[in-house]
């Protein structure tokens, strides 16, 4: 649909209203993180509704200060406190998917830079993606790791916090952005960018999206939501084997938002034996973000990207 309208489904600002599940620890790791998502909140919002952004050498220099003043000394040092956190404590999982915004926009600044700033900033060559692309596989496969040693952890500490799937769902979303960047080569006028917490985190929650697909030639957008695995009617398995009981996928908007399947759209699964089931098909994040660093022509990544294209091409214009 067209921009005015896709950010008409949205709020500006997002307050944040979580104090029965978040401890003062929680809140504090948060502020910074928060203040800047509400910058980019702001500026899309902006951007989309045509409404005056302010003077761009200004956003230029705010960009700057976010990507080297914030992101460079802060971020990591945040993100491995909040995993320390969701480690033991489920509710703790919050500030890691909220994270997962700024994980990603620090190495897809180039495309915000496009999107907010068209006039100083000129269209992204393929070189341009396919560096943003190998960092974002470089640091899936960094990922891929750590949720390796997170499932062996949490089952010899024998506790149930909530990194693992945390880990999961941002994998699979660093996966996405490979694959959808694969998509902005073949359509330079479109962007992919990762949708920042009022649009992530929407009032109408059916409309909440994970990125925001922007046609910079037609003024029309689309919101993204991506799932490690749509297919678990029953049951959830964590990544550990463990079974629990089935939580049901929200029903989103498809006026606002395309879905993607991890398992069904990536091919990240693998077979794996689960004790009283045999073999089982179970998710496995990550695999596009692997096979990106040891051939960033790979077969199953364009496999990947004709399983989403049309869909989201076909949606953007509706």
């Amino acid at each position: 649909m067209d921009n005015e309208r896709y950010a008409e489904g949205y709020r500006r600002t997002l307050e944040y209203v979580r104090a029965r599940r978040e401890t003062v620890e929680m809140k504090e790791l948060m502020n910074g993180p928060r203040e800047w998502a509400s910058f980019f909140d702001s500026q899309l919002f902006s951007h989309l509704s045509h409404f005056d952004a302010g003077d761009i050498l200004e956003t230029d220099a705010a960009l700057t200060r976010y990507e080297e003043e914030w992101c460079d000394v802060y971020l990591d040092d945040i993100t491995q406190q909040s995993r320390h956190l969701a480690f033991y404590n489920p509710n703790a999982s919050i500030a890691v998917n909220e994270l997962n915004f700024h994980v990603l926009s620090r190495d897809l600044m180039p495309i915000w830079r496009r999107a907010l700033l068209p006039e100083i900033y000129p269209e992204l060559t393929t070189d341009d993606i396919e560096s943003m692309q190998n960092r974002l596989a470089y640091k899936g496969l960094d990922l891929v790791q750590t949720r390796k040693d997170a499932v062996k952890w949490q089952r010899i500490e024998k506790v149930r916090g909530g990194l693992v799937r945390s880990l999961s769902g941002q994998l699979t979303e660093i996966d996405a952005a490979i694959v959808m960047l694969e998509i902005q080569k073949a359509h330079p006028h479109l962007l992919v960018l990762p949708a920042p917490t009022s649009f992530e985190s929407a009032t109408q929650h059916n409309r909440s999206a994970d990125f925001i697909i922007v046609d910079t030639l037609l003024g029309h957008s689309r919101g993204i939501q991506v799932k490690t695995n749509l297919a678990h009617p029953r049951t959830f398995r964590h990544s550990n084997g463990e079974i629990l009981p089935a939580t049901p996928i929200r029903e989103y908007d498809s006026t606002y938002i395309t879905m993607i399947d991890g398992m069904a759209d990536f091919g990240s699964s693998q077979m794996r034996t689960i004790h009283g089931e045999g073999e089982v098909l179970v998710s496995n994040p990550g695999q596009v973000s692997v096979n990106y660093v040891a051939d960033k022509n790979n077969a199953s990544l364009q496999q990947a990207r004709l399983n989403i294209e049309n869909r989201i091409l076909t949606d953007l214009y509706k």
